[in-house]
C-alpha cells in the first residue's frame, strides 16, 4: 500500500508522564522533479546527490496531535494505519487518528492490548495485528487478532502453530536451552509482509515460515526457509518484487517464484544494494524503516543515537544524554534501459533532531 504521509512519532521522556507526539511529513519533498514523463536518469540525479550527501538539517513540522498514558504506570502502543494512527494503552482502549479530517476517534477496545505489536492491512477487509509474549525462556505465544472493517470489532486468532517437535526432527542435536543467551531464538519473528489480498507470512529466524490466508482464517507452514528480510517487507507493484532490508541494506526478492529447497534455509534475493547512509560515523543506528511512495518512489527513514560525537555500545542504548535523529530519504528504483537490472536513484535526505526524545517512524 502506497502511503502519502510518513508519520514521526516522538516520545517526549522529560515530563512527569510520557507523551507521544505525531508530526506528519510529505515525503514528496524528498524528491527532485524529472520535468519529464520518462523514468528518471540514474547518473545524473546520482551524481548532482553526491555533491551534497549529507542529510540536510530540517525541523519538524507541529504536532498533528499528542497522545498521553492514563497515568504513569500505563504504557501506549502506536501502529500504522494506512496513513493514519492507531494508538492503543494498556487497558485496551483505542484511539483512531484520521489526518485528513485532523481528527481522533474512539473505537472499540482490542483484545488482549500488548506492547510492540506488528501489524499490516490484509485486503480490504481486515488489520492484522500480532504481538509476542515472553512466558520464560523455554515458552513463548503470540497473540493475534484482526480488526474487521464491516464491524469494526476486534477478533482474535489462533496463535502461530509453533511445534518445537519439528526442530528436533529436522536437528536432533536442537534443544532450546543449549542455545545460550547470545544466541538467537529460532522462534524470533525475522520477518513479515503481505502476499497479494488475503494472505500474511511470516518467517522465523529458525522455525520457518507461516502463513495466515483470510478466507481460512487460520495459519499453515509453508517452508523451513526464512524469508531475506528483517523486519516488514513491502510488495511494489511497480517492479513486481517486494522490497525490505538485509543486514540494513535495501534488498528486493521475488516471493512469487519456487522457495528454496533444502539444504538452503532462506529464500533467495534478486537485489541487494550495499550503501552505507550518508550520516556522521559517530552516529549508532537503531532501527530502519520502508514506505513505498507508489511509482518506484520508496522513502527510508533511518533512526539514529549519539552522545557527544561517539558512537554508542549496545550496551549505552539507556545513556540518558544520548540524542537522537530521524534520517529521510527519497530514493527512486528504476529499471535500466528495460533491461531488467534496477537501479536505485538516491534523491534528497532530511535531517529530524528530537534531543533526547525517542522517535520512530510509522
Amino acid at each position: 500500500m502506497n502511503r502519502r504521509v510518513v508519520n514521526l512519532l516522538v516520545n517526549n521522556l522529560s515530563g512527569r508522564r510520557p507523551t507521544f507526539s505525531l508530526h506528519r511529513i510529505d515525503p514528496a519533498s524528498l524528491f527532485r522533479p524529472t520535468r519529464s514523463p520518462k523514468p528518471a536518469d540514474p547518473a545524473a540525479i546520482n551524481k548532482a546527490a553526491a555533491i551534497n550527501k549529507d542529510p540536510a538539517p530540517a525541523r519538524l513540522p507541529p504536532a498533528a496531535v499528542s497522545f498521553s498514558p492514563r497515568n504513569e504506570i500505563g504504557w501506549m502502543d502506536f501502529l500504522a494505519f494506512k496513513d493514519d494512527v492507531i494508538a492503543v494503552d494498556h487497558e485496551g482502549r483505542t484511539l483512531l487518528y484520521d489526518g485528513e479530517v485532523g481528527a481522533v476517534r474512539v473505537m472499540n477496545p482490542m483484545v488482549g492490548p500488548r506492547c510492540g505489536s506488528i501489524s499490516l492491512p490484509l485486503g480490504d477487509n481486515f488489520f492484522f495485528v500480532m504481538a509476542r509474549e515472553e512466558l520464560g525462556w523455554s515458552c513463548q505465544v503470540h497473540h493475534c487478532q484482526v480488526l474487521c472493517f464491516r464491524d469494526w470489532l476486534w477478533h482474535p486468532l489462533e496463535q502461530l502453530p509453533f511445534d518445537e517437535l519439528d526442530l528436533f526432527r529436522d536437528d536432533p542435536s536442537f534443544h532450546k536451552s543449549k542455545l545460550g543467551l547470545e544466541q538467537l531464538d529460532p522462534f524470533e519473528l525475522g520477518a513479515y509482509t503481505g502476499v497479494g489480498d488475503s494472505e500474511i507470512w511470516i518467517s522465523t529466524v529458525g522455525a520457518g515460515t507461516f502463513s495466515f490466508h483470510a478466507s481460512k482464517c487460520g495459519w499453515s507452514k509453508i517452508g523451513d526457509w526464512a524469508l531475506p528480510f528483517s523486519g516488514r517487507a513491502h510488495y511494489v507493484a511497480e517492479h513486481g518484487l517486494w522490497f525490505g532490508f538485509s543486514d540494513d541494506h535495501l534488498c528486493a526478492a521475488d516471493l512469487r517464484q519456487e522457495p528454496p529447497a533444502p539444504p538452503l534455509r532462506k529464500f533467495p534475493l534478486l537485489h541487494l544494494w550495499e550503501e552505507e547512509p550518508p550520516v556522521p560515523e559517530a552516529w549508532t543506528p537503531t532501527s530502519t524503516s520502508l514506505f513505498p511512495l507508489g511509482s518506484g518512489k520508496l522513502c527510508i527513514a533511518r533512526c539514529f543515537r549519539t552522545t557527544d560525537g561517539v558512537k554508542l555500545l549496545p550496551s549505552d542504548y539507556g545513556h540518558e544524554k544520548a540524542k537522537r535523529f530521524a534520517v529521510l530519504a527519497g530514493v527512486e528504483v528504476v529499471d535500466h534501459a528495460g533491461t531488467g537490472s534496477l537501479q536505485i536513484v538516491k534523491h534528497n535526505s532530511v535531517c529530524y533532531s528530537v534531543d533526547q526524545n525517542v522517535v520512530r517512524p510509522l
